[in-house]
């Protein structure tokens, strides 16, 4: 079975290994982490993702610079998103993810078991807000 790749830009570096723990012991995702959000684009044209998780509040570019950059490309366009977020309650989050570009969001700090849910359905084309 092949494995789904999944690119996680957030400058969190802990939160970011820890989300990466958390996908790969599913043994169902190959993962990559960009911790620096001017070298997302760079990184998900390297890569490939077929998913990326892209975190709201960050230095530099913020998760809408990058999603902006990613529907700009033809090559990344139609790669979903899923929104990181500690700024707001998820309810109050989810009509800006839709303005940003992006087709979910996970409030943070995000529990293991949304997280591969999430995941999980995103990657099937089920786009549900996640709780």
């Amino acid at each position: 079975m092949e494995k789904s790749r999944i690119l996680i830009v957030d400058d969190d570096v802990h939160l970011s290994k820890l989300v990466r723990l958390i996908l790969e012991r599913t043994d169902r995702h190959e993962v990559r982490v960009e911790n620096r959000s001017r070298h997302a684009l760079a990184a998900a044209r390297d890569f490939r993702p077929q998913l990326v998780l892209l975190d709201v509040d960050m230095p530099g570019f913020d998760g809408g610079d990058v999603a902006a950059q990613f529907r700009a490309d033809p090559s990344l366009r139609d790669t979903p998103i899923i929104f990181f977020t500690s700024l707001a309650r998820q309810t109050a989050a989810a009509t800006e993810v839709v303005k940003m570009g992006g087709e979910n969001m996970l409030a943070k700090p995000v529990e293991p078991d949304v997280l591969i849910r999430c995941v999980a359905a995103m990657l099937l084309g089920k786009p549900a807000l996640a709780a």
